[in-house]
Parts: structure tokens; sequence; C-alpha cells
């Protein structure tokens, strides 16, 4: 500092404090920005542990949301089974090549009735294929029927393919010289881009039915 003194004259005076007040000072202010880091430090610490623990939350609970939802398809998936197992229709699934990708039971019971009444009856066909039970999975749908029904089956499923929609018709088949009747359809199977790639088919046997329906027309007509 400077003391202004007459016509312009200056003395320097120097200002010196005592050393142990500078080293408090140095200290005080190492401390103070000791603590602002350390607590800096800390909050970020304590923050990043929140982000953790908050994470591991959100995972638990993503995991049990997952447990509980795959519980719940394999839930759903057992009983869609079941009621297919049990159903009384006929239901399978064709590729578009309308070769058999599924058959239900009752499905499989009766289309292997209908291919060996067919195939027994066909001299072509060896005694040892005649014993053997066919395996229907892969094979041509409208070749478990037949001739006679061949054409009219793959026409009934090129329709279906073509207005890709459903698709109802009738056809009759003998088996143990017995005409059953049956009323099926056909509907598309679509994927996540809505085209067809699987088509599910359902039959009924309508034979009790019409047979009941004729006696009661006879009897009105009596």
């Amino acid at each position: 500092s400077s003391i202004v003194l007459g016509q312009g004259q200056r003395w320097s005076v120097a200002v010196v404090a005592p050393i142990s007040e500078v080293e408090d000072t140095v200290k005080k202010i190492s401390r103070r920005n000791f603590s602002i880091e350390a607590a800096l430090v800390a909050g970020m610490f304590i923050f990043g542990l929140l982000i953790v623990i908050f994470q591991n939350h959100i995972s638990r609970t993503l995991a049990v949301r997952v447990k509980l939802a795959e519980a719940e398809v394999h839930e759903k998936e057992q009983i869609y089974r079941r009621i297919v197992a049990q159903a009384t229709d006929l239901i399978y699934i064709l590729d578009l090549e309308m070769n058999v990708v599924l058959l239900n039971p009752i499905a499989r019971k009766t289309f292997n009735q209908i291919y060996e009444f067919f195939y027994s009856n066909n001299t072509f066909v060896s005694f040892l294929k005649r014993k053997n039970k066919p395996d229907l999975v892969k094979r041509k749908f409208n070749e478990l029927f037949g001739p006679f029904l061949k054409r009219y089956l793959k026409d009934q499923f090129e329709t279906t393919i073509k207005r890709q929609k459903n698709h109802s018709f009738e056809h009759m088949v003998t088996l143990d010289h017995r005409k059953i009747h049956f009323s099926s359809r056909l509907i598309p199977i679509r994927d996540e881009k809505m085209n067809i790639f699987h088509i599910l088919g359902m039959s009924r046997d309508e034979t009790e039915k019409l047979e009941v329906d004729q006696k009661i027309y006879n009897t009105e007509k009596l």
C-alpha cells in the first residue's frame, strides 16, 4: 500500500501479516475445499447407489412380471391344448402346399379310418403297407379321402387362398360302406404382417343330424 504526502510524493508501506494467520487461512480454505469435494464425491456415490438400487428394483419387478406372463401364457396354452384335444369336431392345420401339419385326436382317428378304408381296397397297395398305421402328418390333405374327393377338396383349399377369407363347404365320405356327411370350414391363419401362412380346418360330422332331419321329414310327410 502507499501513503500520499504533500506535493505528489508517495511512500510505500508494506503490511505484513503473521505467518500463523496465513497458515490458518490456508488451512481453512483447504478444509473447506476438501469438505466440498468430499460432499460432491459422497453425493455422486449416493446418487450412483440410488441408481443401482432403482435398476435392481426395476429388474426384479420386470423379472416377476415376465414370470407371471410366462405362467399365464403357459396356462392359456394348456387350456387351448385341452380344448383342441377334447373337441368333438375334427381340427387340423395345413400349410400353403396343402400338407397336413397338425391333427387333433378325433381328426387323426377319423382320417386314419378313411385312409385305411380306401387303401385296404386298393389292390396296388401291399399287405405290409395296409398293416402299418400311416403317418398322416406331411401328407397332402386331399389325398386322405381317395380319388373321388381329391380334386374337390383341392378346389376348396385354393378358393380359400384366393379369397383370403373363411370358406365353408359340404362333402361326403364313404367309410365301412356307410356315408358320412361333413360340414367343413377352412380359415386362413395370418402372421404379424397379415400374410397367410397356414390354413385352419374344422370339420363336423353331420350324419346323425341329417338322419334325424330325414326321419322328421318323412314323419311329417306321413
